[in-house]
């Protein structure tokens, strides 16, 4: 998995978008938690698909990448992939805040 053992690399770009992805991620966080407990694929699916659609409107490759990868995850069914990849996205928002210090 990319997020927790990888440093992540933005782009100029990406971090100018970086303030309004975040707010608009963190707020799926409490989502992504719940949805991790109940394990509906719909629900999952929904969430992956709005992550998705953060990425794209912001231009976060990494984010993209996340969405890509839990959408894969459910295609294939794989619920402990699934559950890892849940797990990992409050890492991914919390190391993409790490990168807003540097926004100026």
């Amino acid at each position: 998995m990319f997020v927790g053992d990888v440093t992540l690399e933005l782009s100029t770009d990406e971090l100018q978008a970086l303030p309004l992805a975040i707010t608009e991620l963190e707020r799926l966080i409490n989502t992504c938690k719940k949805i991790s407990k109940k394990n509906n694929m719909s629900e999952i699916k929904k969430f992956a698909d709005t992550v998705e659609t953060i990425g794209n409107q912001n231009g976060i490759g990494v984010v993209n990448q996340y969405a890509a990868q839990l959408i894969t995850d459910i295609d294939g069914f794989d619920i402990t992939a699934i559950k890892r990849s849940l797990d990992a996205f409050p890492v991914l928002v919390s190391q993409l805040w790490g990168y807003t210090s540097n926004i100026r």
